[in-house]
């Protein structure tokens, strides 16, 4: 409340007036914006005085520029000369001609002034052109009102004459906006009063101007000479001529620009939210974010007094809102010193506490704490630290090399003692106690503190210090190698089960090609009749379910191999379209799958490859033999190729049918895993075909995309990196597409 009485009696008693007005003309030269062009100045200048010859003008010249601006379609004319003293009768009557030419679309100058210096002239009187101008022309009010520091920042719509009526302005009449009302405005100086058009007297006088510059528009005829005197001090522009003054003023009507005030209750509203919103402001902000809150709450003021001016055309005051974010900062800063001398004092005590409490905990920690100097003397440590390094006796040691010269350490000592080991790196020891041997984990650091008195340079001094933490590691070392001859052990199982998977798969395929082999030559009869039908199917089955069991065989193998790191690849250039095709062509050729429907869909712009034919191929059968066994026979599977977008290729295969549940995606292709458990599964399989094909894969530095919905369908992707595609690369430009 103190601030807000500040705030508002500063404003109330006019204090804060001249920032108001500062900031109002600051935001003319924000708000800049062009004249409209309706209104073009005939000035009487510099070099139409000098052209001419003479001051003031014989009204012969006003004749005839009235005539030659009727005659080049101007709209209106307003002349801002005084025409009141005598003139030269025949220049006067030729003048009047002029304006009765004209049709009563003329404006002459009349102005109120006192009558004389002193008291006996306070009286005003009324200065108009000579009565023989009057019956053929309007008579137009030329007064303006400076502010008290002689600036003429607003103009008036009118004022009343001696007699009692009231004459509009010039520049209201020119605008078609007169209204009987003295009440003033400001005028926008934010217009640019340089786009205003302008023409020399002299030039409309000898005929040196464009007609259709003038034609349909107003004109107003003045001097802007600066040896006329004919000036007022202005905003933005310093100094202004009174026909230029006149024309700002119309255009500041004509763009309905003409700006009005806040006055006390807006202030007061305003004051009011300020000090609603200072009160809801987070009290445990420090200066610096109240400073920046301050700083942000005044520039808020300032951008929203530049947009409601140039919405709206109001000037709102927000000095008085500034001047009370300043005394409610000031103030809040004296609250927040006097509460950080307080909160120091309590930090004094709560340190205190606090340095007691960290001496309790530290003497009862289970680990073995020290603090060392500089040169690795021990400045305090916990009973623990001599206890763990086996130095728990009368006579403890006073430096770190003695502390730990009992125990066997894993690296060797620093040159300048212990306590120089790389902070924050752990070192293993150990030392033999009578329970057995002890290991324990060394780790140091390293701190830069101040000292309790000032250095001689008067500076705040800092030390270094270093800090030992000693940690009981016997359980996690013994747990430690524990776990490592466990590793060790099932890798020798791992490796002795691979070896024997390998032995056994060589072993099996000999017999298995004998029995295959002799059941071909029984089924085809190729040494005799058998003399029995049964044998033969009996034959034909044995070598079915020989090849059977060899394919199983050699898929183990395959697997075997890929998990030694032994599968060799028969790379060479080959076509991913071409074997996609062949692969399709075997599973048709399969008896259980004749009939279905497989739709191939290739990219044909599809380069070639560096890769193995044979196990590419295999990979894309596997894919296309899952698809077709786990989906209905009348639905169909398509297969596709193509490129993806970093250029690695692909060849997909999709199907429409059982899918695969979501908690299998991730294990799909493990060794023996299957989508459906062996007791309720409906198509065979052992569950390695799509871990054959995960290892052809990785072979080529391949991977396989599995994308599938249980009930919907799966998707299966085989990608080849892009540095398999014989299209990249300068050695293969010349590769082309496989159709």
């Amino acid at each position: 409340m103190i601030a807000f009485l500040v705030a508002m009696g500063a404003y109330m008693a006019g204090a804060l007036e001249t920032l108001e007005l500062g900031l109002l003309e600051t935001r003319f030269s924000v708000l800049d914006r062009p004249a409209t062009g309706d209104l073009v100045a005939v000035q009487i200048d510099a070099r139409s005085i000098q052209e001419l010859g003479e001051w003031p003008l014989s009204r012969s010249k006003y004749a005839l520029v009235v005539q030659t601006l009727v005659d080049a379609g101007v709209h209106e004319i307003a002349i801002d000369v005084d025409m009141s003293a005598r003139s030269d009768p025949d220049a006067t009557a030729l003048l009047a001609a002029a304006l009765e030419a004209a049709g009563g679309h003329v404006l002459l100058p009349a102005f109120i002034q006192k009558a004389g210096a002193g008291p006996d002239g306070a009286a005003l009187m009324d200065t108009r052109p000579e009565d023989s101008l009057l019956p053929h022309a309007w008579l137009a009010s030329v007064n303006v009102v400076p502010d008290a520091d002689g600036r003429l920042r607003r103009l008036i719509f009118g004022m009343d004459t001696p007699d009692g009526d009231f004459r509009y302005s010039m520049f209201a009449l020119l605008a078609e906006r007169a209204r009987p009302s003295a009440a003033p405005f400001y005028v926008d100086f934010g217009i640019d009063v340089r786009s205003i058009p302008r023409v020399s007297f002299a030039d409309v006088l000898y005929g040196r101007f464009d007609p259709a510059t003038l034609r349909g528009k107003k004109v107003i005829i003045g001097g802007t000479a600066v040896e006329l005197g004919d000036h007022f001090s202005v905003p933005r522009y310093g100094v202004m001529s009174g026909p230029m003054v006149q024309a700002m003023g119309f255009e500041t009507l004509r763009q309905g620009r003409e700006i009005h005030r806040t006055g006390p209750m807006a202030v007061i509203l305003m004051l009011g939210v300020i000090l609603v919103l200072s009160q809801i402001m987070p009290q445990r902000w420090g200066w610096r974010q109240q400073s920046l809150m301050a700083l942000g709450a005044a520039g808020t003021l300032l951008v929203f007094s530049v947009a409601v001016q140039e919405l709206v055309c109001i000037s709102v005051d927000v000095v008085p809102g500034i001047t009370l974010i300043i005394v409610c900062f000031g103030m809040q800063m004296s609250l927040f010193a006097d509460a950080q001398q307080k909160a120091a004092a309590h930090q004094k005590r709560v340190a205190a506490r606090q340095r007691i409490l960290l001496d309790r905990v530290v003497a009862d920690s289970f680990d073995g704490i020290a603090i060392l100097d500089a040169d690795g003397q021990i400045e305090k440590a916990n009973d623990r630290t001599f206890e763990l390094c086996g130095a728990d006796g009368a006579d403890r040691p006073v430096h770190v090399d003695a502390l730990l010269g009992t125990l066997t350490i894993s690296r060797d000592r620093p040159a300048g003692g212990w306590h120089l080991l790389p902070a924050g790196e752990a070192a293993l020891a150990q030392c033999d106690t009578a329970d057995g041997v002890r290991h324990v984990e060394l780790t140091v650091s390293r701190s830069e503190v101040p000292l309790t008195q000032l250095s001689r340079d008067g500076g705040a001094g800092t030390r270094t210090v270093y800090g030992l933490t000693v940690r009981d590691v016997t359980d996690r070392v013994v747990a430690a190698r524990a776990t490592e001859a466990a590793r060790e052990e099932a890798e020798r199982a791992n490796r002795a089960k691979t070896d024997f998977l390998a032995n056994m798969s060589h072993e099996l395929r000999t017999p298995l090609n004998a029995v295959i082999g002799f059941a071909e030559l029984m089924e085809s009869e190729a040494l005799g009749p058998l003399g029995n039908d049964d044998y033969r199917e009996y034959a034909g089955d044995i070598h079915t379910s020989g090849r059977h069991l060899l394919s199983i065989v050699n898929d183990i193998l395959d697997i075997t191999r890929s998990e030694m790191g032994d599968l060799a690849l028969n790379e060479n250039e080959t076509c991913l379209n071409e074997l996609a095709e062949a692969a399709i062509s075997a599973c048709r050729r399969a008896p259980e799958q004749e009939g279905r429907e497989i739709i191939a869909d290739f990219d044909h712009a599809l380069p070639e490859v560096l890769a193995d034919p044979g196990r590419i191929q295999r990979c894309i059968e596997g894919l296309l033999s899952n698809a077709l066994k786990f989906s209905d026979g009348e639905k169909k599977v398509i297969v596709r190729t193509g490129t993806e977008s970093d250029g690695s290729l692909f060849v997909e295969v999709e199907d429409f049918g059982t899918g695969i549940p979501r908690q299998m995606l991730s294990s799909i292709l493990m060794p023996f895993q299957q989508v459906a458990s062996s007791r309720n599964r409906t198509s065979g399989g052992t569950g390695l075909g799509l871990t054959i094909v995960s290892a052809f894969m990785a072979a080529h530095d391949g991977k396989v995309d599995i994308e599938s919905e249980e009930g919907e369908g799966t998707r299966m992707r085989l990608v080849l990196p892009a540095e398999r595609s014989l299209a990249r690369g300068p050695k293969r430009m010349d590769a082309g597409a496989c159709d």
